[in-house]
């Protein structure tokens, strides 16, 4: 018996199965364009086997799925496909079996382009596929009687004529014949039933997925705030230590500053009263000078009575104390002017080297803040990115 897949019903999940996909080398597709058809064009097959000779194994059913592509389709492919493969990559055969809680879909035969020809032979089954340039075909010879009293599915994986891939797929469901009393007859008729199996396979793997998005995404926030954290405690101790920086170097400032305008307070101290001194000195010895001039004066006066000479030496006298107490004055003053200018001096340049120091410290902190907002930034940006 020769029976086409029909328009796919829903079914019961189908699990631990596997439909082995090819790599990108061998399809030679670009990404992203995967799409799945449950079709008809597949054929499935159940056929009685023949009467078998003596001393050789006897098999009570034989399943054979075909699939050709658009080349073989006006030879052999007689069927009227909705849908046509430009290439066949894989066809796998899967055998449904049920248990007491569930049921469980098991791989029986497996053809690929690594894998091209499958020969295998088992206790209950002979299993024989091929994998052709335009033909798939796979052949399963059951001995066991549950075997052949089993639902089995046939999946083919191929490129449509848009460059795209796409499954095509077939089942075959075994009932029981009723006769009109209600009993079950000895001969089981074959009746073909389409199933979504793929659309659960599709279903079960966009929930994974969006599990796996779910705790991605999870972790990602996870280890986002865990940097977060990282960072805005390094941030927090850094401001820490950039405030005990500045509170240090204000200190030291201000301790340079006060040592300086002690110093400068001293030197100055120092250096009046060592003018002091020298003024007291100078006073007395000009006071000892002009003493010693009147005395000779008043001699010279007594000796000579020359009362015009000693009126004109008075005032000559005069004048050059004058000019001396001018010139005197004058000179401290300047003195003590060029003085308080040097040290305003070096009070400023020592102001001036703190401040370097400062301004320094201050570019190398700003700097440095600036690096990590802008790996901060990188974080951020490549975190969107993965959220996207």
């Amino acid at each position: 018996m020769n029976f086409k897949g029909t328009e796919p019903k829903r079914r019961n999940r189908v699990t631990n199965l596997k439909v082995p996909e090819p790599t990108q080398r061998d399809r030679g597709l670009p990404e992203n364009q995967f799409v799945i058809v449950l079709t008809t064009g597949l054929d499935l097959t159940l056929t009685r086997a023949i009467p078998a000779i003596i001393g050789t194994r006897r098999f009570c059913r034989v399943v054979t799925c075909s699939k050709g592509t658009e080349s073989s389709k006006a030879g052999n492919d007689t069927t009227n496909s909705t849908l046509v493969f430009n290439s066949i990559l894989s066809m796998s055969l899967v055998k449904r079996v049920s248990d007491t809680t569930n049921k469980l879909d098991v791989l029986v035969a497996l053809v690929t382009m690594q894998e091209p020809s499958l020969m295998q032979e088992t206790n209950s089954m002979t299993v024989v596929g091929s994998l052709e340039a335009a033909r798939a075909t796979v052949r399963v010879e059951l001995e066991k009687r549950e075997d052949c009293q089993s639902e089995f599915t046939c999946y083919v994986l191929g490129v449509d004529s848009q460059g795209r891939e796409a499954v095509s797929t077939a089942s075959l469901v075994q009932q029981p014949r009723r006769m009109d009393d209600g009993k079950v007859m000895s001969s089981l008729p074959l009746h073909l039933q389409s199933v979504a199996s793929i659309q659960q396979l599709v279903t079960q793997s966009v929930a994974g997925l969006e599990d796996n998005m779910r705790q991605l995404q999870t972790d990602l926030y996870g280890r986002i705030e865990s940097f977060e954290s990282e960072v805005e405690d390094k941030m927090e101790q850094f401001q820490r230590h950039f405030s005990d920086q500045i509170k240090s170097y204000e200190n030291n400032v201000n301790s340079w500053t006060e040592t300086l305008d002690n110093n400068l307070k001293d030197q100055i101290e120092q250096l009046l009263k060592y003018c002091g001194d020298k003024s007291d000195t100078f006073e007395q010895r000009i006071d000892n000078k002009l003493d010693l001039f009147e005395n000779r004066i008043e001699d010279e006066i007594d000796n000579y009575n020359s009362l015009n000479k000693l009126i004109q030496l008075d005032i000559k006298m005069s004048t050059y104390l004058d000019q001396f107490r001018s010139q005197a004055k004058t000179y401290i003053v300047d003195f003590l002017e060029n003085l308080k200018q040097e040290m305003h001096r070096e009070q400023e340049q020592a102001l001036r080297n703190i401040s370097g120091r400062v301004e320094e410290f201050l570019s190398k902190t700003s700097g440095l803040l600036t690096s990590m907002k802008g790996e901060f930034d990188i974080f951020k940006s490549y975190d969107q990115i993965n959220i996207c």
